[in-house]
């Protein structure tokens, strides 16, 4: 079985390969949507927040008017929340320079965000990083020096990102995701601040799983913890057995959100729908591999049902659905949860229209 590292390494090297519409990886009713404040220190952050991570494909961008059929289906599900996910990119994990990457424009960027929102949705705007032959949490420099020069790029690139999310009025803006060597740089505060100045909406980082939260010192300065969830789920395929796991891992959490006294939002949470993919909810699928589109379904409705009773969760965004609406369906392999039964347990979760199948 492939370590965690490994799976993730090889999943995120591959990512523009996948982003050309043959998969997704994990490395988020809108007509009633709540708006109660709660306490997450300088802002408040509405609750309400549940709906996914949105990836592009090379056939339908973001731009394409075919995503309005992909949102529409979307809306059918109960959902309140897109997460939009431009990408920038590293030559290896010890690159000191961060550039943009072209899978997705500006242009098409622009493009998503405005029909997310004409749709109803509200929008979280979250960029990550690809790695060449490695994945985010791997990046680290080796000595002062090259941390700075490696926190100016980045911090260049989050900058123009924060100013589109300014000018397109994005209620959320992750800063980092999975960046789990660079959680203690002090540089992080500096650039939350010149963030702040720019962007006016709600500041957060998604941490990769319970660890990641604990290595982040800066949460002080954000609005809302974030954390991506890929705990390992065990051998089998049993519904109590992988609910005890997720109930161990949301547990674990609960620790680190009372130790913050922030409410959490899980920015990402799935599982490919391959053979035993919940034993290793990370993985990218292998060619060849048999589907299970039951078992995702069983794991995402245990996801639903736990995070749901912890009033301290107050968000979920699943990884993954696609900008192309024929996404997906029961021979499938991959992350997305579209024309699976997956998406049938989004709908009976969240708009409460259950029976229905995919």
């Amino acid at each position: 079985m492939l370590s965690s590292a490994l799976s993730r390494l090889l999943a995120l090297a591959l990512t523009l390969w996948l982003l050309s519409g043959c998969a997704g990886l994990p490395g988020t009713n809108p007509g009633a949507t709540q708006n109660d404040g709660l306490n997450s220190g300088s802002k408040q952050v509405n609750s309400g927040i549940r709906g996914v991570n949105l990836l592009q494909t090379s056939n339908v961008a973001l731009s394409s008017p075919l995503l309005a059929s992909s949102l529409s289906r979307l809306r059918e599900t109960g959902a309140t929340t897109v997460a939009l996910v431009p990408f920038m990119q590293m030559r290896g994990p010890m690159a000191e320079g961060v550039s943009r990457s072209e899978a997705v424009t500006d242009e098409q960027l622009i493009a998503g965000i405005r029909k997310v929102k004409e749709t109803g949705f509200r929008v979280v705007l979250k960029p990550q990083i690809l790695v060449a032959n490695s994945w985010a949490g791997e990046v680290r420099q080796q000595n002062e020096i090259a941390w700075k020069r490696w926190f100016e790029s980045y911090s260049s690139e989050l900058l123009h990102y924060a100013e589109i999310a300014a000018k397109e009025n994005v209620e959320i803006l992750v800063v980092g995701t999975e960046l789990k060597q660079t959680g203690q740089r002090r540089e992080w505060r500096q650039l939350i601040a010149d963030l702040r100045r720019i962007f006016p909406g709600k500041l957060t980082y998604a941490a990769h799983n319970s660890e990641g939260v604990a290595d982040y010192d800066f949460w002080d300065q954000l609005d809302l913890v974030s954390v991506t969830m890929y705990p390992p789920l065990g051998a089998e395929v049993s519904r109590e057995g992988m609910r005890l796991k997720i109930v161990a891992a949301l547990d674990t959490l609960e620790k680190q959100q009372r130790r913050i006294g922030k409410d959490v939002l899980i920015a990402e949470v799935g599982v490919a729908s391959m053979s035993g993919g919940q034993a290793t909810p990370w993985q990218v699928p292998a060619h060849g591999v048999s589907s299970d589109v039951e078992m995702q379904a069983m794991v995402l409705d245990e996801w639903l049902s736990e995070s749901g009773r912890r009033d301290w969760i107050k968000g979920l965004l699943i990884w993954n659905w696609f900008s192309d609406p024929y996404a997906g369906g029961r021979s499938d392999t991959d992350f997305t949860v579209q024309n699976k039964p997956a998406e049938a347990v989004m709908k009976c979760q969240w708009a409460k229209i259950c029976g229905t199948e995919n």
